[in-house]
């Protein structure tokens, strides 16, 4: 018995021993939780995502923890208005977020515009289809496009605008076909490598411009609204909450050469998003640190 107690007594010490060796240290807490979390609402558009990873890179790097939710436009509107998400990065304003501004624009914060262009949408072709260069032009060669129009997803603002204005404004016949913006590029990439007809929704900034040669169809009777500006909004009180990622955001530009470069890499050259906004970042510290009010940026 005697033997038995010892050997026992021997095999729990050892365990003890093993179970303190493996017990991880607390002694330091996660940064990325220290400043908080911030939840960043994006849409499946190129440009949203490039400076949605941008900042999710560059505010990791300063602490905080980033979330990256990905949602159709009314949904992400509704939940940056009840607090569900802090920020916007790819809000099209005076014209096509319009509603979902005057809507909810007393329960969200302005923090500017980020791009330093105009940003613009229109219906698209190849150059290819030389005859085809003004919107009412595309009666006349309704054949040749099937009738349809390819479009992104059914809740964005352009597509109601196409479908409820464009349309009617220039008496076409066609029908508005709602996709994802993937799914409107492949078919975009199949048409053009066949030199087919294809009209679709395209807007800049945007990499299609520098893959394919293609051309806004010219709109006389001005139903597609111009120069609209690509803005940052939060919900009420974040800029209390997070008073320095709002001034770094206010002070944040980018040009349409600096996006393209990530576009390129990411859409075209197939690098993972995070992988390319970090390098990027890398080599233009001394512009993010400008951005984040740094005093040792040049």
């Amino acid at each position: 018995l005697l033997s038995i107690f010892l050997s026992l007594s021997i095999l729990l010490a050892a365990c003890g021993a093993n179970t303190t060796a493996q017990e991880p240290s607390n002694s330091s807490s996660n940064p990325a939780t220290e400043k908080g979390t911030i939840r960043i609402g994006l849409v499946n558009w190129a440009e949203d995502i490039v400076v949605s990873n941008l900042w999710k890179a560059i505010l990791e790097r300063e602490g905080y923890k980033v979330e990256l939710k990905e949602l159709d436009v009314a949904p992400l509107y509704q939940g940056l208005a009840q607090g569900d998400l802090d920020l916007f990065l790819d809000a099209w304003l005076p014209s096509f977020h319009r509603n979902y501004w005057e809507k909810l624009g007393d329960q969200l914060e302005d923090l500017g515009q980020w791009y330093e262009d105009k940003a613009y949408t229109g219906l698209t072709v190849p150059t290819y289809m030389e005859e085809v260069n003004t919107i009412a032009d595309l009666e006349k060669h309704k054949e040749a496009f099937k009738g349809e129009i390819v479009g992104i997803d059914a809740g964005a603002s352009v597509m109601r605008l196409v479908e409820e204005k464009v349309i009617p404004a220039y008496g076409l016949s066609y029908k508005l076909i709602s996709s994802s913006e993937a799914a409107m590029l492949s078919k975009v990439r199949k048409a053009y490598q066949m030199q087919e007809p294809i009209v679709f929704l395209g807007w800049n900034p945007h990499w299609m411009f520098t893959e394919w040669d293609l051309k806004y169809l010219e709109d006389p009777k001005k139903v597609i609204p111009e120069g609209e500006e690509i803005r940052i909004l939060a919900h009420k009180g974040f800029s209390e909450q997070y008073p320095e990622v709002a001034d770094a955001l206010k002070r944040f530009k980018l040009s349409d050469a600096e996006l393209g470069e990530m576009e390129n890499e990411i859409f075209n050259k197939g690098n993972d998003e995070l992988a390319v906004v970090r390098r990027w970042v890398e080599e233009n510290q001394a512009l993010v640190d400008q951005w984040l009010g740094k005093q040792n940026s040049k």
